[in-house]
């Protein structure tokens, strides 16, 4: 325990301490399109992206737009509507073929059984595989899934970095909420050779499907396509998990094989999904609810990053946080997200307060651009910078202080201040030992409001929080 000493002298003024949110300061957020999900960006048209949107007559479309030097959205276009040679209800999970010349996407079959309650983005219930030209002149359906039955479903689709596969997510039997690892169905990995053929249209090899069972258990597996050199694929799973909401993101080989756990090599994740490779292969980025009910976080999902070797784990956004400055007032659920080609930023899905799967309505958010000049260099990007986690809060004098990066405290002089709503230093400590946690008591202080500022000479972090006494 570190029990720290009043401060007797030396108070600074007002205009020397500075309150900032919880959030990093070196990235950009800026939200591109309300409502819109499954954000993928072009590799060959920097300017290009395509989402989901709900469209006016309730069901969902493909939409592309173009993105401005300020992240904005112009040029928004429909490109599913209106087509005579499509089924005509949702379409979800637009993916652009390396060859500059089609579309990937899922859609819902024209008729089956039941309603198209469950054919939407993120369950996927009855539809199939298709491909359309950049022009929306014509397009062709790559596979045929049962209309009828109680697993008939398919997610995330992707094209290879070369273009000559495609992968996708198979269900394979149903939500069966007694068995733990069965509570979202059981669901396998596919990867079909891609066939284009200019004369018979394109297709599968359908004699070369894969079907990939991680592990070799059954379980909820959900994949996020391959590394951009092509040699793994990326998913989450919890077949050595309890159930999905303890997924981890793994890495596999192209045939299923050398699994490796990415997460949960730092902290002991208890939730994770949603995870994409940035540009050069060399990060990787996924939502998780770790810290999301600690402090000033209210709950949901927030995106982290790491070195595609595990190293250096970090959490890269606080939308969940009342203290950021993007805090909207609503818990969100972070969800998909796509590089552009410069690796400087992502566009990504910032989900409603639900999952898709438990609540449509309330599961849809809006897609915002992710920038910062640091995504080329993860180790570059924390390495200097402090992060740590304050709760509880409010509290009654005395917390605990959670460091993600602690290696920074060893060598330096690492001070801890307390400052009041006047400016006031009134109490200060040292951290010298490396540790992750550290318990603070200023017992001593009256209620109110108070701003924890914590600093070397590499790196400064504050937070707020508010001491309650009864």
């Amino acid at each position: 325990m570190r029990k720290f000493l009043p401060i007797l002298f030396f108070a600074f003024l007002f205009s020397e301490v500075q309150i900032v949110s919880a959030q990093r300061p070196n990235i950009t957020v800026t939200k591109f399109r309300d409502s819109a999900e499954s954000s993928a960006w072009c590799q060959y048209d920097s300017t290009l992206v395509a989402y989901n949107l709900l469209q006016p007559n309730g069901y969902w479309g493909i939409y592309l737009a173009n993105v401005t030097a300020g992240n904005t959205m112009i040029n928004e276009r429909c490109f599913t509507c209106g087509q005579p040679f499509l089924p005509g209800k949702n379409y979800a999970n637009p993916a652009f073929s390396p060859n500059k010349r089609y579309i990937l996407f899922m859609a819902e079959k024209a008729v089956h059984s039941g309603t198209s309650a469950n054919s939407i983005p993120g369950i996927g219930m009855y539809n199939d595989l298709w491909v359309m030209k950049m022009d929306g002149s014509k397009a062709w359906r790559l596979t045929t899934l049962p209309s009828t039955g109680s697993h008939s479903a398919m997610i995330e689709p992707y094209f290879s970095p070369d273009g000559k596969e495609i992968q996708w997510d198979e269900m394979t039997d149903s939500v069966n909420i007694f068995v733990s690892k069965q509570n979202f169905g059981y669901w396998v990995i596919k990867i079909a050779p891609f066939i284009d053929d200019t004369v018979n249209g394109p297709h599968l090899d359908s004699n070369n499907i894969r079907t990939i069972t991680p592990g070799g258990t059954q379980a909820f597996n959900e994949s996020y396509g391959w590394s951009p050199d092509g040699s793994k694929i990326l998913f989450a799973s919890c077949y050595n998990q309890f159930w999905p909401l303890d997924d981890q993101i793994y890495t596999m080989d192209t045939m299923g094989n050398n699994i490796k756990q990415m997460t949960s090599t730092a902290h002991s994740y208890p939730y994770t999904e949603h995870a994409f490779y940035s540009t050069s292969g060399k990060q990787i980025c996924w939502m998780t609810n770790l810290y999301n009910t600690v402090g000033s976080s209210k709950g949901g999902d927030d995106w982290w990053i790491m070195n595609a070797d595990t190293t250096h784990q970090e959490r890269l956004t606080y939308f969940n946080d009342t203290l950021c400055s993007y805090w909207t007032g609503n818990i969100h659920i972070n969800g998909h997200g796509s590089f552009a080609p410069s690796g400087k930023k992502f566009i990504g899905d910032v989900g409603g307060s639900a999952a898709v799967q438990t609540d449509p309505a309330n599961s849809i958010g809006a897609s915002y651009i992710i920038s910062s000049d640091y995504f080329t260099g993860v180790e570059n990007f924390f390495k200097k910078e402090l992060q740590c986690e304050l709760f509880p809060n409010p509290n009654n004098g005395t917390f605990t202080i959670v460091l993600s990066n602690p290696e920074l405290v060893s060598g330096s002089q690492t001070i801890v201040e307390i400052y009041n709503v006047l400016g006031e230093k009134v109490n200060f400590g040292m951290l010298n030992q490396v540790q992750h946690d550290y318990r603070i008591d200023v017992s001593s202080l009256p209620s109110g409001i108070y701003f924890l500022k914590i600093f070397n000479s590499t790196s400064s972090i504050n937070k707020k929080f508010v001491v309650e006494k009864k």
